[in-house]
């Protein structure tokens, strides 16, 4: 994916002690972020600090990275 979607991820089992700040994390771009489309699906982004968050829109519990990439 690194030629047509550059991104950097986080997933969730990498610290089992940051398990709340995952998950706070996620809430905060499903909270606070805006819905845009990339390709045929639509997520949930969170511009923050010149870069965007988003995770793939699982309920929380299912939920296991956090992506992220450069705004453009």
């Amino acid at each position: 994916m690194r030629s047509f979607a550059p991104h950097e991820y986080t997933v969730r089992e990498w610290n089992l002690a940051l398990q709340r700040e995952f998950e706070w994390f996620v809430l905060l771009i499903r909270g606070h972020g805006y819905r845009a489309q990339w390709g045929k699906r639509e997520f949930t982004y969170l511009a923050l600090d010149g870069q965007k968050y988003w995770t793939m829109g699982n309920p929380l519990s299912q939920t296991v990275v956090i992506n992220r990439e450069m705004l453009r």
